[in-house]
This record gives structure tokens, C-alpha cells and sequence, in this order.
């Protein structure tokens, strides 16, 4: 799995100092003395030189993202049961532990197919693979579907899914003012006080709360927005 590479700045030419004049004058302003002015001019310093700016990570990860996708490798992790679900970054972090023991394991076998993958990262806040070839993307997806994160009560069964097959979520925002009710009294009062909405597709992919304000943002299936 690709790790993220540092990036360069350009740096920028230092300026030369103004030259310094030096006059000799022995009279009243705008009178000739008879002597030539003697003009001084320090060294310039060594300008600096540009390096050219390397393609930003971001920008990488997303090219090969389209290309994967163009090319039906491209894979996105979801939860079986609830395609709507995100990852917290524990359970990413669990996925990706996992996988890397899956593959060490195929390594320390001797098997001749060893998965490749391009990159993995986040795109529309799903953890999501650019496979190097079919035969990795289809490891992949076998492999998946046998692991589980989380514990107890919080186990997640997995699955690997193309674009195709990820709902098409709307960002939406919920400012509340007055004592924070938190996520799930919240969504407990909206669910109630509207019959056939289905909160449990909405993805909470951000929360921020004060003593007296609470800022939630989702993800919702655009069938459940409220007109």
C-alpha cells in the first residue's frame, strides 16, 4: 500500500540589496566639490534556486482513483449489512492492519499471486482501493467478505463494492442550539417526529459541540431528504 510521500515548496530567489552610493562632498547641496563621486556596490548574494513543485499527494491518489475506476479496479469497502455506514478511524485503521497480514501471509507462503494495490485512501469519505489488476481486486473482495472489525455488540462483516453499488449520499448540516442533544437523541426525535424517514441511512461524518451548540453533518440519501 502506497505511504504518503513528503512534499516540496518552492523556495523563493532572495532579492539583491539595493546597491549603496557613497558621495563625497565638501560643499553646500548642489555645489561641485571637483571630485569624481565614488560609487560603491556590494556583492550580490547567490540567488536561490526554484525547484519545481512536485504533484501533491491528493492529486495522485485521486488520478489513480479515476484511472482504477475506468478500468473496473476500482474497490470500496462497506459494511455488509449497511452500506450506509462509515468507518470510524479506528475501524479504517483495523482494515488496514488485517490486509497487510492477509497479504504477509500469502508472501510467506510462496504463493505465485501476490495482491498489488496502487493506492487506498479516503474518497467521499469511503476507504477505497485502486487494485493494480482483476486478480488482486478479486483477493481482495474473497478476503473481505471473511473479515470482521470491531467488537462485541460493534462487530462490522465486510464487503469489497464498485462505485456503482455505494449510495449516493447529499451533504446535509444541523445547527442546534441550546445543550447539545448528541447523535443519537437526536436522530431518536427526527425519526419520531417524521414517520417513514430512514436515519439509518443518513452517515454522520462530522460532529462538533459546545456547552450550548451542536454542529452535525451527514451524509444523506437523497430519497430522504425532507422537502
Amino acid at each position: 500500500m502506497a505511504l504518503d510521500s513528503p512534499q516540496e515548496s518552492t523556495v523563493p530567489s532572495a532579492p539583491a540589496p539595493p546597491s549603496s552610493v557613497e558621495g563625497a562632498t565638501g560643499g553646500p547641496s548642489g555645489a561641485s566639490t571637483g571630485q569624481k563621486r565614488k560609487t560603491e556596490v556590494g556583492p550580490t548574494p547567490p540567488q536561490g534556486t526554484k525547484k519545481k513543485k512536485k504533484a501533491k499527494r491528493g492529486t495522485s491518489v485521486a488520478a489513480s482513483f479515476a484511472k482504477a475506476e475506468k478500468d473496473d479496479l476500482l474497490g470500496i469497502v462497506l459494511v455488509r449489512d449497511n452500506p450506509y455506514q462509515t468507518f470510524t478511524r479506528a475501524e479504517m485503521a483495523q482494515v488496514k492492519t488485517e490486509l497487510s497480514r492477509q497479504v504477509d501471509a500469502v508472501i510467506d507462503a510462496g504463493e505465485r499471486l501476490i495482491p498489488r494495490f496502487i493506492d487506498c485512501g479516503m474518497r467521499n469519505s469511503r476507504f477505497t482501493f485502486s487494485c493494480a489488476d482483476r486478480k488482486s481486486f478479486e483477493w481482495l473482495k474473497t478476503t473481505l467478505d471473511n473479515l470482521e472489525v470491531g467488537e462485541g455488540d460493534g462487530l462490522l462483516r465486510l464487503r469489497l463494492a464498485i462505485p456503482d453499488e455505494v449510495p449516493k449520499l447529499t451533504r446535509e448540516e444541523v445547527f442546534i442550539t441550546g445543550d447539545p442533544p448528541g447523535v443519537p437523541r437526536f436522530l431518536r426525535n427526527i425519526r419520531a417526529q417524521n414517520p417513514g424517514l430512514h436515519t439509518e441511512r443518513w452517515a454522520l461524518k462530522h460532529q462538533q459541540q459546545t456547552a450550548s451548540s451542536q454542529l452535525l453533518v451527514f451524509g444523506i440519501d437523497q430519497s430522504q431528504l425532507l422537502h
